[in-house]
C-alpha cells in the first residue's frame, strides 16, 4: 500500500483553476489552498465572482458612444460626401432638447458545483489517480491501509455532505446513498444526485426564477455598455414670450378656429343645395335662395368694391 501521500476532493484541489468566456473575454481565477471545507469553496467562489467582476468592467469601460451631429459617407472613388440634418424647432415659445441614453445590459452570473470527484496525489505526476465519488472504496483500497480507510472515508463523507450554498444553507440531498445489488448481497455507496437543482430567485427585480443544476456557489450581477443609444425628444416647460407675444397666439390660434368653423359651415349649405337640387323641390330652392341671398349680396358688393 502507498504511504505519504495525500487524498483530496477534486472540487477544492491546489492550482484548480477556472475560466469563464462570453465572446468578449475571459475570466480566469486560481485556487491556492487545499481541503474540502466550506471555507474553502467561499473563497474559490469569491475569487471566480472578482475576476469577472473585473472582466465585466474592463469590457464596459471601452464602450464608450459618441453622438456626432454630422452624417458622413466615404467611396472608394476618393469623393466625399457630406449630409448635414438641420432639426427646427417649430414651437414659437419652448425650447426643444433631445437626450441621448447609452442602454445597458446586465449580466447575472451563477457559480454551481455539479460533481464531485476523489483522488490521491503522492507529489509524483505518476501517482495521481481521479475517480467519482462513487468509486470512493475502491480508491481507498488501492491506496489507504485497512486500519485507516474507515477514518479517512468518514472524513471525506463528512466533507461532500456537509456541502452549504451561497446563501449558507445546506444542500441537503446533493450527495445521496445508492443502493445496488451484486449478486444476492445489497451494496451502498454514496454518489452525487445528477437530478439536484438550484433555484436563484429574482423575481424581485427580473421577475425570473433560474434553475441550473448542483449547487449555487456565488451569484454576481455585472453591468455593462453597449454600442446601443436611444433618442428621445423633450419639450422645454418654461415659456420665452411675455404676455402681449402670447395674447398674439391665443389671437391667431382663435382665428384659425374661426376660419375652420366658417369652411364647415359652408360646407354644410353646400350639401343642403345639392340635397334640394336633387329633390326637386322648388319650395326648399326658394326658402334657400331668401335664406341665404342677404348673405350673397354683401359678397357680391365686396368682390365690386375690389374690382
Amino acid at each position: 500500500m502507498l504511504h505519504g501521500g495525500s487524498l483530496c476532493l477534486c472540487v477544492d484541489s491546489a492550482e484548480a483553476e477556472a475560466r469563464a468566456g462570453w465572446g468578449w473575454g475571459s475570466a480566469k481565477v486560481s485556487g491556492g489552498v487545499s481541503g474540502s471545507t466550506n471555507a474553502t469553496r467561499e473563497e474559490f467562489a469569491k475569487n471566480v465572482a472578482s475576476a469577472t467582476e473585473k472582466q465585466a468592467n474592463k469590457s464596459s469601460a471601452k464602450r464608450d458612444v459618441q453622438v456626432d451631429t454630422s452624417y458622413e459617407v466615404r467611396e472608394t472613388t476618393e469623393e466625399e460626401t457630406a449630409i448635414v440634418r438641420e432639426i427646427q424647432n417649430i414651437n414659437a415659445s419652448r425650447t426643444l432638447n433631445f437626450t441621448f441614453r447609452q442602454m445597458n445590459q446586465e449580466f447575472i452570473t451563477i457559480l454551481h458545483l455539479v460533481d464531485v470527484r476523489v483522488a490521491f496525489f503522492n507529489g509524483f505526476p505518476e501517482s495521481v489517480i481521479e475517480v467519482p465519488l462513487h468509486e470512493l472504496d475502491w480508491l481507498l483500497e488501492q491506496v489507504i491501509v485497512a486500519g485507516k480507510r474507515g477514518d479517512v472515508q468518514m472524513q471525506v463523507m463528512d466533507a461532500v455532505t456537509s456541502i452549504h450554498d451561497w446563501q449558507g444553507d445546506h444542500a441537503a440531498g446533493f450527495v445521496q446513498p445508492k443502493t445496488y445489488m451484486e449478486g444476492s448481497t445489497a451494496r451502498t455507496f454514496q454518489a452525487v444526485d445528477r437530478s439536484y437543482v438550484s433555484t436563484f430567485d429574482d423575481s424581485e427585480l427580473t421577475g425570473r426564477m433560474i434553475d441550473v443544476p448542483g449547487v449555487i456557489l456565488s451569484v454576481a450581477r455585472n453591468v455593462m455598455r453597449t454600442e446601443g443609444v436611444i433618442v428621445e425628444s423633450l419639450l422645454g416647460q418654461s415659456s420665452a414670450l411675455d404676455s402681449y407675444s402670447e395674447n398674439l397666439q391665443l389671437l391667431a390660434v382663435e382665428e384659425r378656429e374661426l376660419a375652420n368653423q366658417r369652411a364647415r359651415l359652408l360646407n354644410q349649405r353646400e350639401q343642403l343645395a345639392q340635397t334640394i337640387v336633387e329633390r326637386g323641390d322648388e319650395t326648399l330652392a326658394k326658402l334657400f335662395e331668401q335664406l341665404f341671398e342677404t348673405e350673397a349680396e354683401p359678397e357680391a358688393q365686396a368682390e365690386d368694391a375690389g374690382r
